[in-house]
């Protein structure tokens, strides 16, 4: 069948979220797809649209979206897009379509930094022949420990936190506010670390606190056994960062692959460089591989 594959706009948001709710995922509402057009912060102004729809006689059979936000990343300002919600109706997947819905967005790349963070297993080397490189394959984890350290203060009173924060960091928490996840201010003596942390039971409902954002990861790294002991209720519950944002071998940390590793393609800036605000994660509130 013909289809036609255009730029995805605003008043595309009712028909995209009926149509990944119905085909996709009926596990997440109507009203939450929605939240892929209609953002908590501010759209970019060079973002030039959410992502790619098929459209064949008159009804949406496909849809690639992207999230753009603008970050200040050591003091500059960059445009990144988290690519998310790949889906193609099943009837309409023996050509070419589900390919040029990806293909049109990185032919309108720009300056951008694409970022993948949740990737089907049969599509992944795709994005090997469009150039992605390696976002990150292993996560550390930390669990309680018998440590008796007590250097590390964790705040987590969210209005306390606000006033110890730069303006960039205060409107990154101000941008997340809908969202299921709570900022911690790690106080040491040598200064302070902002961790933002969603928490979700996983795999043999473990309790997973996931970072998407560390403001100093090497000061986290030094103190993260610590962080586990004042963060972490009991033994069936686990820290974990993504391997990106530390050294090699940081103190107390379980190395752990991603079952499907993350993927990125930027010109500007390194995986340490890219987290996990701004993206899919924290819109649809899912579970971070």
């Amino acid at each position: 069948m013909n289809a036609q594959v255009r730029p995805a706009l605003q008043s595309d948001a009712d028909a995209v979220a009926v149509f990944l709710n119905r085909y996709m995922n009926a596990r997440i509402p109507v009203e939450r797809w929605h939240k892929l057009f209609h953002l908590p912060w501010a759209m970019p102004a060079d973002a030039p649209d959410y992502g790619r729809v098929a459209v064949s006689r008159g009804e949406v059979v496909g849809f690639a979206g992207r999230i753009y936000s603008e970050r200040f990343i050591e003091g500059r300002p960059h445009l990144i897009a988290n690519l998310n919600s790949w889906y193609l109706r099943k009837d309409h997947r023996s050509g070419s379509l589900g390919l040029r819905l990806h293909k049109e967005m990185l032919d309108t790349r720009g300056q951008a930094s694409f970022t993948v963070l949740s990737i089907a297993r049969r599509t992944y080397p795709i994005y090997d022949r469009w150039g992605f490189g390696m976002l990150d394959e292993h996560r550390w984890l930390w669990r309680r420990s018998a440590s008796s350290m007590n250097s590390v203060e964790v705040l987590t009173d969210r209005k306390s936190i606000e006033r110890e924060l730069d303006a960039h960091q205060q409107q990154m928490l101000h941008d997340h506010r809908q969202a299921d996840l709570w900022p911690a201010l790690i106080r040491t003596d040598a200064g302070d670390c902002l961790a933002v942390i969603t928490a979700k039971r996983k795999r043999d409902h473990v309790l997973f606190l996931d970072v998407l954002h560390l403001s100093r990861p090497g000061l986290f790294e030094e103190h993260a056994t610590q962080i586990a002991n004042l963060l972490l209720r009991d033994d069936n519950s686990v820290l974990a960062v993504d391997s990106r944002f530390l050294s090699a071998d940081p103190p107390g940390g379980e190395r752990v692959p991603i079952p499907v590793p993350r993927r990125y393609i930027s010109d500007r800036l390194s995986p340490a460089s890219l987290d996990i605000m701004y993206s899919e994660i924290v819109l649809l509130n899912h579970k971070l591989s």
